[in-house]
């Protein structure tokens, strides 16, 4: 070793440093450490949510003793959670719509399924009123 010199260890390496550099060599180090193990801003992260899809306006347009007119929709929905009774038809993406003039009403009725049960399905229906 060199005199007026010193070893200094940084993880596996040993650098032979003259002693009147000694503590510049130290604040080097020490902001190098700094700069590269310590963040300046704190970790923001991503999210994966943040996406929604527009809502669909499904339900119950036309309550019972209502009017409607032929056209009017009564129920928008998926699948079929109400049936189309008397003068009401039934669309594509399975709304129920009026086919004349007249007063919505809601029945109930048993019905026997293929599978041999017995359900109560509802029936959107209109009373055409003269």
């Amino acid at each position: 070793m060199l005199k007026g010199s010193f070893q200094l260890k940084f993880n596996r390496f040993t650098i032979k440093i003259l002693s009147k550099y000694k503590i510049w060599i130290k604040i080097l180090f020490a902001l190098i450490l700094l700069t590269n193990f310590m963040a300046h801003k704190k970790a923001g992260g991503s999210s994966r949510n943040g996406r929604d899809s527009v809502a669909k306006r499904r339900g119950v347009k036309l309550y019972e003793g209502e009017t409607a007119r032929a056209g009017n929709i009564i129920i928008r929905q998926k699948g079929t959670n109400y049936f189309p009774g008397e003068h009401v038809a039934m669309g594509k993406d399975f709304t129920l719509f009026a086919m004349e003039d007249g007063v919505v009403y809601y029945k109930q009725k048993k019905q026997k399924k293929f599978n041999g049960r017995v359900y109560k399905d509802t029936f959107a229906c209109v009373k055409v009123v003269a």
